[in-house]
This record gives C-alpha cells, sequence and structure tokens, in this order.
C-alpha cells in the first residue's frame, strides 16, 4: 500500500532519514512569529487596557441617592449635628477625692441614650490646682471617636466673684484645628449671675442667666439651672442644670439646646459654658457631697 505525501512510511532503511512530527512545517498553516534573535518581554499577556472587559455584577435593589457622604466618617464638630441634650458625667475616681491637691478632670459627654460623644481631658498647673482650687486656670481638650481633638475650651485664671468686676470669668471656645468659635464671657451683676454667649465675630448670640443663691457663699448649688436667654433676655430658649441622677449615681450637667435653629459652633459655646459652670458654681460643692456621702453613709 502506498504512502501519501504527509504520512510516515511503516518500514524505513536505517540509512534513510526518519520523517518526525518535528520536521514537518506547520508555519504555513498557524500565524505565529518567528525570531531569528533573543527578545525582551516588555508586555505581560493579557494586559490590553483598550479590551473591553466583564462589568462586575452590583446589585442596585432598594438603592437611594441621597446628598450625604456616607464615605467620610463624622468627627469634630459633626457629632453636635441633630443633638438636641447632652450629659456631662464627671469620672471620679477615690485618689482624686483623698488628695490633697486636687487632680485634672476627665468628663465623659453623652446623649440621652447613653452613647458617648465625646472624651474631656483638663490640663491645669498643679500650683494654680494647689493655690486656685476651683478659679484655677485651664485647658480643657474634647477628644472624639477618632481620639482626634475636636474641641477646646481656654479658661484664664480669674476671679468669678462680683466683688472684682475688674477680673471676672472668660472662656474662649477652639475647634478645627485651632479655629476660634466663639467665646462665654461673665458679666458684672450683684444679684443672679448673667454670662454672655458669642460667636466667632463677637456677636452677641444668646445670654446665660443663673439663680440668684448661686452668688453666696451660703446657697447650696447641688440643684441649680441656668436658663440660655435671647439677647435681650425675654425669650427663654434652652437651659443648663446640675442636678442627681439616679442612674449614674452621681451630679451630672444637662445641657439643653435651644429649639430654634442653631449652628454647632454655637452648641460647641453652650457646651463651653457649660463647663465654665461647672468649676464656678458646682466642683467645690460636689467634692464636699462626695466626702459627705462617704463619711456620712448612715446619716
Amino acid at each position: 500500500m502506498a504512502a501519501t505525501a504527509n504520512s510516515v512510511p511503516e518500514e524505513v532503511d536505517g540509512n534513510q532519514e526518519i520523517l518526525s512530527a518535528q520536521n514537518l512545517d506547520y508555519s504555513e498553516y498557524l500565524d505565529l512569529p518567528v525570531f531569528t534573535q533573543q527578545t525582551i518581554i516588555t508586555a505581560q499577556p493579557g494586559t490590553d487596557v483598550n479590551r473591553n472587559r466583564r462589568p462586575i455584577p452590583i446589585s442596585t435593589m432598594d438603592w437611594r441617592s441621597t446628598t450625604v457622604n456616607h464615605m467620610v466618617p463624622p468627627s469634630g464638630l459633626d457629632f453636635l449635628r441633630g443633638v438636641n441634650e447632652l450629659y456631662i458625667q464627671q469620672t471620679v475616681e477615690l485618689v482624686d477625692i483623698l488628695a490633697y491637691v486636687e487632680s485634672e478632670n476627665r468628663f465623659e459627654v453623652k446623649v440621652p441614650q447613653g452613647e458617648t460623644l465625646y472624651v474631656a481631658a483638663e490640663s491645669s498647673s498643679k500650683t494654680q490646682r494647689m493655690c486656685c482650687a476651683s478659679n484655677r486656670g485651664f485647658e480643657m481638650r474634647l477628644f472624639d471617636h477618632s481620639r482626634q481633638e475636636a474641641i477646646r475650651f481656654n479658661r484664664k485664671l480669674a476671679c468669678s466673684s462680683w466683688l472684682f468686676g475688674c477680673c471676672l470669668q472668660e472662656l474662649e471656645v477652639y475647634s478645627d484645628m485651632d479655629s476660634y468659635t466663639g467665646s462665654v464671657i461673665q458679666e458684672w451683676t450683684v444679684a443672679a449671675p448673667l454670662f454672655q454667649l458669642r460667636n466667632s465675630s463677637g456677636q452677641l448670640i444668646y445670654r446665660m442667666k443663673g439663680p440668684a443663691s448661686a452668688n453666696t457663699c451660703c446657697g447650696s448649688n447641688y440643684q441649680a439651672k441656668f436658663d440660655v436667654l435671647s439677647p435681650d433676655c425675654t425669650n427663654n430658649l434652652g437651659s443648663i442644670t446640675h442636678g442627681w441622677d439616679s442612674m449614674s449615681s452621681g451630679y451630672n450637667l444637662t445641657v439643653t439646646f435651644p429649639t430654634t435653629e442653631v449652628n454647632t459652633e454655637m452648641k460647641a459655646v453652650i457646651l463651653g459654658a457649660a463647663f465654665l459652670l461647672e468649676y464656678m458654681y458646682f466642683e467645690t460643692s460636689k467634692r464636699r457631697g462626695i466626702i459627705s456621702a462617704l463619711t456620712c453613709r448612715n446619716c
């Protein structure tokens, strides 16, 4: 049987060249490049950027487009948006109570549901804490969930008595990387204490008025309420209340923001006013109350 042109014969002589598949020329059938020298690979296979890729299947069911950027977490003053009430609770340790020199205070700023928005830490001089007590100057730094400084309160050493009208209390509020936000300024009054709450431009936005007993040395400041009023003191817009909280078994400050539209900057100023009241009127009475509770528990 005769062999075809492309077939290998079944029997061959020893001197006859053996045909194999390696000797066959398939270049006319396959469109392959022929390299005559060493080449350098400059691109990996499959990296054609112009090639259409298969789209990734993404479910768009019940998708709602909003103007709020959910990719950026809240920080700084953003936690005060939509908040109508805050609780300020001091964290007290036994060492702080029994120590002769007061330590730097620490606070937690919470919403009524119990979530902590800020953690406040005081920074002050040991000499002023020992000699000036609650009248000392301090720097109060509030940190948010990201452990970044959100708000800072600066209070200079001053007298809180109405007898010294030339050296009254003032607290400055800063936020967003040392951006001046506003201030709380004490007014000289003989009767009820009065404060001014101003914005970053120095404009008077609110006034804050307290009970007349706060200016007396005989009055008890365990329970007290300071009203946040309009600039002409005709409308009651909010309040800062100091009272007993049965849930935490301690005295806390409750800040109720004005019901009218108020920006986060002025909320920070009102929050700073609450910290100023804590040191001016409530810290000494709170310390006496804790010591009395420890020594006269059965009274």
